[in-house]
């Protein structure tokens, strides 16, 4: 394998709301797709891929499109279910620890939170999340993916794309890249963010 280079997709309505969505497919805003296409400039200088590779979520999609024209790649994106963000369980709009009581199982996971004095919900499920067995609780009792059924995605991907020839682009999303670098560094990288 040459180099593998690892983009976040652009910018959402929802993540500028700062609004937990994962599997949600919201579209670019039009920051997101300038982000994108300075990001394929950029790359343009420096690499050319062998292999693009997206989540299968739209806002993955459009921008792996906006980075392939870019960067002149004329083959098929490759698109993987497993590169997608993490399963989050409910859509929240509100990062208030109070308003989780209104959830199913809502007194439970306050005290999740609780626990770990989080003062806002992003704290526990987030990407600078420190403490797995919280996260890993919060996705037992909302349904969910843990740490663990994270890092099985990641390595089932991994083991398919080693031995790709050239380059090799994925485009994915914040809290799946915090789990792939993980295994790739083979260290605990929360608390790096996205």
């Amino acid at each position: 394998m040459g180099y593998l280079v690892i983009v976040r997709h652009g910018e959402t309505d929802e993540n500028r709301d700062d609004t937990v969505f994962a599997y949600a497919n919201p579209k670019l805003t039009a920051l997101g797709k300038r982000q994108a296409k300075a990001t394929g400039k950029y790359l343009s200088k420096y690499f050319t891929f062998n292999t693009v590779i997206s989540s299968n979520l739209q806002r993955a999609i459009d921008t792996a499109n906006i980075i392939a024209k870019e960067v002149r790649f004329k083959k098929a994106i490759t698109i993987d279910e497993d590169v997608r963000e993490g399963k989050e369980g409910p859509m929240l709009t509100s990062k208030k620890i109070d308003d989780l009581e209104s959830l199913p199982n809502g007194k439970k996971i306050k005290r999740i939170f609780d626990a770990g004095n989080a003062l806002d919900i992003m704290e526990i499920i987030g990407p600078n999340n420190k403490n797995y067995k919280l996260f890993d609780e919060w996705s037992r009792l909302t349904g969910s993916e843990t740490s663990d059924d994270m890092r099985v995605r990641c390595k089932r991907f991994y083991n398919r794309i080693k031995n790709n020839k050239g380059n090799t682009l994925i485009v994915s999303h914040g809290g799946w890249i915090v789990f792939f670098i993980e295994l790739l560094s083979k260290v605990n990288t929360y608390g790096v963010g996205n």
